[in-house]
């Protein structure tokens, strides 16, 4: 089994739930190729340490799954095609790291 981190950042200028609905759509994408999202956690908006589109901030989201990364190609694409997605990374993680606190 593959285990996997996705940290997507998001618009500073977004409400709340315009969040959700696209951390929503990224757990969809995910549920798709049968990754199983195991935990979660957002961070809320920080300082960038440099600018990214001409943001210096950003809304932070950390999603740890398991199951195939098959989803990461298709997520890469929503993220070029959507404004409001500045980036987004996926990281292969130990299973040990997969319930670690990582909270701020």
């Amino acid at each position: 089994m593959n285990y996997f981190e996705t940290i997507l950042l998001l618009s500073p200028e977004l409400g709340a739930s315009d969040v959700e609905s696209h951390i929503s759509a990224v757990k969809d994408i995910m549920k798709e190729h049968d990754a199983e999202v195991v935990n979660e956690v957002s961070w809320g908006k920080k300082k960038l340490a440099y600018q990214i589109n001409n943001f210096s901030a950003a809304n932070f989201h950390i999603i740890r799954t398991k199951g195939d990364k098959s989803f990461n190609e298709e997520l890469s694409t929503k993220v070029r095609i959507t404004d409001d997605m500045i980036r987004q990374m996926t990281l292969n993680i130990e299973e040990s790291e997969l319930e670690r606190n990582f909270e701020f």
